[in-house]
C-alpha cells in the first residue's frame, strides 16, 4: 500500500467574496488568507515523506503547489487532468446573479452539482479525472504522492477509487488548504 495525500487549493478571492463567486477554469490565484494556509500547510506536511507533488495547472493549486515544493524540497509537475469542472458561463459568477439569468440551471445544480448545460459535461470530467486515477494512483506505487487540486475533482476521485455514489464522498472533501489522506493499493484506495 502506498499513502496519497490529496490537498485542495488554499482560497481565493472568489470564496471570500461575499457571496462566493463560482471559479471552475477561470485562473484565479491565492487570497493572502489562501497563502498563510499554503505556509500552514508545509508546515504540517514537513515531517511526511513525499516524493513528488502533481497540481492542477490552474494558478490556485499552481501557488499552493509551488510553496508546498519549494517548503519541502520536492519536485512539482502541472497536470491538466485535474482541473476543476469548467463551468462555462457560471464562471466568476456568484450564484444570485446566475438565479436571475437562468434560474432552471440552478435547479438542475442543486440537484446534480457535475450536470448543468453549459458546463463541461459531466461524462468528459469524470473520465478526465479517470484517466489521472489509472495512471497515478493504480499504476505509479512506488512514488509517495502529493496531489494539490479541487473540490469536485476530489469528490470524483473518492468516487472513482472507492467505487462508492458521489453523494456519499462529498462531505470527505476537505476544506481549503487542507488535506485527505488515502491508502492506494493496485486495487485501489482502501481509506
Amino acid at each position: 500500500m502506498t499513502t496519497v495525500l490529496v490537498a485542495r487549493h488554499g482560497s481565493t478571492p472568489a470564496d471570500e467574496s461575499d457571496p462566493p463567486r463560482f471559479k471552475g477554469w477561470w485562473d484565479v490565484g491565492l487570497s493572502a488568507s489562501g497563502l498563510a494556509q499554503a505556509h500552514q500547510l508545509a508546515e504540517e506536511l514537513v515531517a511526511r515523506t513525499i516524493d513528488r507533488i502533481v497540481a492542477s495547472d490552474l494558478r490556485r493549486s499552481r501557488e499552493l503547489a509551488d510553496q508546498l515544493g519549494a517548503h519541502l524540497g520536492v519536485p512539482v509537475a502541472l497536470d491538466p487532468r485535474l482541473r476543476e469542472q469548467g463551468l462555462g458561463s457560471w464562471e466568476g459568477r456568484t450564484l444570485a446573479e446566475i438565479e436571475l439569468d437562468d434560474p432552471e440551471s440552478v435547479v438542475r445544480w442543486r440537484t446534480d452539482p457535475l450536470s448543468v448545460p453549459g458546463r463541461e459535461p459531466r461524462a468528459d470530467f469524470v473520465e478526465r479525472v479517470r484517466r489521472f486515477v489509472a495512471d497515478e494512483l493504480w499504476r505509479n506505487h512506488h512514488d509517495r504522492l502529493l496531489v494539490v487540486t479541487h473540490a469536485n475533482v476530489i469528490a470524483v476521485l473518492l468516487m472513482l477509487t472507492t467505487a462508492s455514489p458521489l453523494e456519499a464522498v462529498r462531505d470527505l472533501v476537505p476544506a481549503v488548504g487542507r488535506y485527505i489522506e488515502l491508502e492506494v493499493s493496485a486495487d485501489g484506495v482502501h481509506s
